[in-house]
């Protein structure tokens, strides 16, 4: 947390109405949309996912003032009180979410095993490769990678350059969990007990266990994790990225549950 960027940022932000507003950070492919469906069971709850893009449309990615603008909006936004807890899952950046005055939001961190999300998440980049070579954001995390852990990815092909990429943005987020309100493991949510409290934590509310068992119904393979899927998932990297991935990530999933 950086107080001088809190009260730079949103030190004359105006807040509306009484409810509990929530955000949720996560990396693509943790189950993001099915985590919304489920939100949304209760009848006090709306909850949207990644809206800012409605809103900055035709625009495909947002910046950091469509972030803020969008923050103002959801304060502004009283949902004509129709609600106790309003949210959103996907829309902000962790940096700007962990500046929110906390008195007004709560922030929550969605994970997914590592193994498991880093391998769906390079399944989709497969189809649409990004370039390192040409795109600023990704040529900033190489140099992140090869200052923090002495990997210079540049010396890779691509397929080694989006593996190290994606576990660089899972291991950013894990330093983050102390500084949210609120951890929430996918795989937690086929339990309907933890499912009731990480929710709780959330939202504030109680969430009743049929509600979430009839969610359950449809859940989809997010919450289907087991020794084996893991396992299978890792050995599917090649020796060199297993022994990134045990560099990067290994200690901290651990300390979270996430084992192999």
């Amino acid at each position: 947390m950086r107080p001088d960027t809190v009260e730079s940022t949103f030190s004359d932000l105006v807040v509306q109405g009484t409810h509990r507003r929530f955000v949720v950070c996560r990396m693509g492919q943790t189950g993001s949309a099915w985590l919304s469906k489920l939100l949304n069971s209760h009848p006090d709850v709306y909850c949207e996912h990644e809206s800012i893009i409605s809103k900055i449309y035709p625009k495909a990615h947002p910046v950091r003032e469509d972030q803020i603008n969008f923050v103002k909006w959801m304060a502004h936004d009283t949902k004509h009180y129709a609600y106790q807890a309003v949210g959103d899952i996907g829309s902000l950046d962790m940096d700007l979410a962990l500046e929110l005055p906390r008195e007004h939001f709560t922030v929550g961190l969605l994970l997914r095993h590592p193994a498991l999300q880093i391998q769906t998440r390079l399944n989709t980049l497969r189809e649409s490769p990004p370039d390192p070579d040409n795109d600023d954001n990704l040529r900033q995390m190489e140099a992140y990678i090869n200052e923090v852990f002495g990997i210079n990815p540049s010396q890779y092909d691509l397929a080694d350059r989006l593996f190290l990429i994606v576990s660089w943005l899972w291991y950013c987020q894990i330093q983050n969990a102390r500084e949210v309100n609120c951890v929430l493991r996918i795989e937690d949510m086929a339990q309907v007990k933890s499912a009731q409290e990480s929710l709780l934590q959330l939202t504030g509310l109680e969430y009743d266990s049929q509600i979430i068992k009839n969610v359950m119904k449809s859940s989809d393979d997010h919450l289907i994790v087991t020794a084996e899927s893991t396992k299978d998932a890792f050995n599917q990297f090649s020796d060199r990225q297993r022994q990134w991935y045990k560099k990067m990530i290994h200690d901290f999933a651990e300390k979270i549950g996430y084992t192999l």
